[in-house]
């Protein structure tokens, strides 16, 4: 490349927790399993307790293994990387929204989906930066018709539900997610139905059946908490007329 083409307009990559941490995360939720399915052996009196931490515990032993390092995008005046594999703007024939997973274990998240000559590539919505990617690929190639990201309603729903969809804030957007009232609400509707499910399990019914209504009640929990209080958001640089369609921040 040439001076010029070395011009950097974007970049996006992902945040990975150093070893250490994911090590003693992974420990961590190890440990919940452990004893929630002691507390669960010993038959504790509300199976609400051994089943919130045996699933807490699943779910934080879950995303530690499921975390993996995704390549880094950059996108110059002439030319898109892909982890130091670059090639010409050119070859860019169309891209399109699509979802995307890492791995087997990796959630599937939001991606832009690049047709790059022959071969597929997508930049997960999880990078930090995929926002200026965005913008970038707009100005420098407007005959993708790729629309603004931020009048788009799927991307807004993303954005709203950025923990459930693993996608990276764009910097200045800020989202309201339910607060301390609104979980403890949840929780004692889930401790309730779980406690119902541990008085029907005693009652004589087999535990896969209250060990089925103990799952039931956690997907009845969240889908409760996301229809009564939903996440929105409540600060973007685009809702106070500061950014307006097709611009960007992005490095020039």
């Amino acid at each position: 490349m040439t001076e010029g083409d070395r011009r950097l307009c974007a970049s996006a990559e992902g945040r990975t927790r150093r070893p250490a941490v994911r090590l003693g995360l992974f420990a961590l939720g190890a440990a919940l399993m452990l004893w929630g399915a002691y507390l669960l052996y010993k038959n504790y009196p509300a199976l609400a307790v051994p089943a919130i931490t045996f699933f807490g515990g699943a779910v934080l032993a879950w995303e530690v293994l499921s975390e993996k390092r995704l390549p880094r995008y950059e996108i110059f005046s002439l030319w898109i990387c892909r982890e130091g594999d670059c090639r010409g703007l050119d070859s860019l024939r169309w891209v399109e929204l699509d979802w995307y997973r890492s791995g087997a274990l990796g959630p599937w998240t939001p991606a832009l989906r690049l047709q790059v000559g022959s071969e597929t590539w997508h930049l997960p919505l999880s990078l930090e930066g995929w926002d200026g990617f965005w913008d970038c690929l707009r100005r420098l190639r407007p005959d993708l018709n790729l629309p603004d990201w931020r009048y788009l309603k799927p991307v807004r729903i993303w954005l709203a539900g950025y923990k459930r969809y693993g996608v990276a804030l764009p910097a200045g957007v800020e989202v309201w997610r339910p607060g301390a009232v609104s979980r403890v609400i949840t929780g004692a509707v889930v401790i309730s139905l779980f406690d119902g499910a541990w008085r029907i399990w005693q009652g004589g019914r087999s535990p896969a059946a209250g060990m089925l209504l103990a799952a039931a009640a956690g997907l009845l929990s969240e889908y409760l908490l996301l229809r009564l209080f939903p996440p929105r958001i409540t600060k973007a640089p685009w809702l106070n007329g500061s950014e307006r369609p097709g611009t960007s921040s992005s490095q020039e």
